[in-house]
């Protein structure tokens, strides 16, 4: 404590704690008064008010005069992107009588900044949490983020900014403040695209591979990206993975865990997830794993009798991934897109679902997708198939008796007329007179999915693709 000091920092200090000792209102209870009556709380403090002392049974460290130490650091497994809000969790190191004079998402806008509305201070065994969720939206308009919409991938880049303050006590009379400020730098990547890969087999009837990649994350503290498949086959079948073909390369650090099967589904889909993972590849300086992966799967009888298939087929499922560079830091890369196409005898599409139809009666299909995107619309190319024969009624809604209807966002209906007659006198008919008294046919929908996004005045167009199927029965 002898050694010598620069006049201007002692200035600084004192100065430092002269408006510690002027913001410390009462009505901020254990905490100081910042931006127009919010309260930054004391250590182990929590509530408007900081008058709920959650850390009383705590012994909290007292700051060191000489030696200085981390103040908070970012959670990077419980922060990420989920319905267009970016969540934020941050520890703070508590120290008798600490508070922070910023903490700051790259921006002291209100929005951004603890205290403020999109902040949440909590307290868990001895550790002060803060919980910071910003919508997308008011993350790109009010906090400054850097924006790069290039590529597979718009990135955001930007820092979180924290300040803690600690009393360090008085030196003969003057009382002694400490500021230690730091950066946490980070980046968002939101995907620009969704792939959604399916797969279709032909076993006495036609059997129905639906597979969406419903996660794809990263993480940097653990060096492990994490890859989760859904899947859904119609019963009586399941699913169960022979290997996984990942990009060049990348075999050696490639791992997954077998699929639990469906035993007896009673009539009802097979749902099942795959999940696999690549690990240490920054370690090995990789910093890239997209590419094509292929899926091989068996599909067999679930535990029931008359099973229409023999052995275990094998079937192929492409996924068509895209990275972005994981050695830049990005907090988590999640996307989802799901969707249902459902057949109904009626307009309103109440009640039970109808698979049974008359000829010449009106078959109305109902739409439906389940997505973290906001949809700005969805576009059909509708193809009915019978008996083997590729039929696109969408092409000639005339013809076929076709319309769409717009319903509410991510709903979408279509209807045509389910034609029969003699087709060799009428070629254009869905269904001919030498067809069986009862007829299968399939209804696929070609769905593409388009959506804006917004940065600053560049206003950015992206789409996603993908099939969906139905299957019904004629009676004539």
């Amino acid at each position: 404590l002898s050694e010598k000091r620069d006049p201007r920092k002692m200035s600084k200090i004192v100065a430092a704690a002269l408006l510690f000792a002027s913001s410390a209102l009462a009505q901020c209870n254990a905490g100081v008064e910042r931006f127009a009556g919010e309260c930054s709380c004391n250590s182990g403090f929590i509530g408007p008010a900081c008058d709920d002392n959650a850390g009383a049974l705590c012994n909290f460290p007292n700051a060191a005069p000489l030696r200085t130490e981390a103040v908070a650091e970012l959670d990077a497994l419980a922060s990420g992107v989920s319905e267009n809000t970016l969540n934020l969790r941050i520890k703070g190191f508590p120290a008798t009588d600490r508070y922070f004079s910023r903490m700051d998402v790259n921006s002291d806008n209100e929005n951004c900044r603890y205290p403020g509305p999109n902040a949440v201070k909590s307290f868990e065994p001895c550790t002060d949490i803060f919980d910071i969720g910003i919508p997308i939206p008011e993350l790109i308009n009010n906090c400054s983020f850097a924006v790069d919409p290039e590529g597979a991938f718009t990135t955001l880049t930007g820092d979180i900014i924290v300040a803690a303050v600690d009393q360090l006590g008085e030196f003969r009379g003057t009382p002694i403040v400490r500021e230690t400020k730091s950066a946490l730098s980070f980046s968002v990547s939101l995907p620009n695209t969704v792939a959604v890969n399916t797969s279709e087999l032909q076993v006495f009837s036609e059997i129905e591979i639906m597979a969406a990649v419903v996660l794809q994350e990263f993480e940097r503290s653990n060096d492990l990206v994490s890859i989760d498949l859904f899947t859904s086959v119609q019963f009586p079948y399941t699913l169960s993975p022979v290997n996984i073909v990942p990009p060049a390369g990348l075999e050696d650090y490639l791992t997954w865990e077998p699929m639990v099967p469906c035993v007896n589904t009673n009539g009802a889909p097979c749902e099942q997830n795959l999940a696999f993972n690549l690990v240490n590849l920054t370690a090995a300086s990789i910093c890239d794993f997209s590419g094509i992966y292929t899926i091989n799967v068996t599909y067999y009888c679930q535990e029931v009798d008359d099973c229409p298939v023999e052995g275990a087929p094998v079937a192929s499922i492409e996924l068509d991934l895209n990275s972005g560079n994981i050695c830049e830091g990005n907090v988590v890369i999640n996307g989802e897109l799901d969707g249902s196409l459902e057949s109904y005898g009626n307009p309103e599409h109440d009640g039970e679902q109808k698979i049974i139809f008359t000829a010449g009666e009106t078959v109305y299909m109902l739409l439906q997708l389940s997505s973290s995107i906001e949809i700005e619309s969805i576009d059909l190319d509708v193809v009915v198939v019978v008996d083997g024969e590729e039929i696109n009624i969408s092409s000639n809604p005339q013809l076929y008796g076709y319309n769409e209807v717009e319903l509410q966002p991510g709903n979408k209906a279509f209807y045509f007329v389910a034609s029969y007659g003699d087709k060799v006198a009428n070629p254009d008919l869905l269904f001919g007179l030498d067809e069986q008294q009862a007829t299968p046919f399939y209804v696929t929908a070609n769905v593409l999915v388009t959506y804006k996004t917004s940065f600053g005045r560049k206003r950015e167009i992206n789409q996603s693709s993908f099939s969906l199927s139905a299957q019904s029965i004629l009676l004539h």
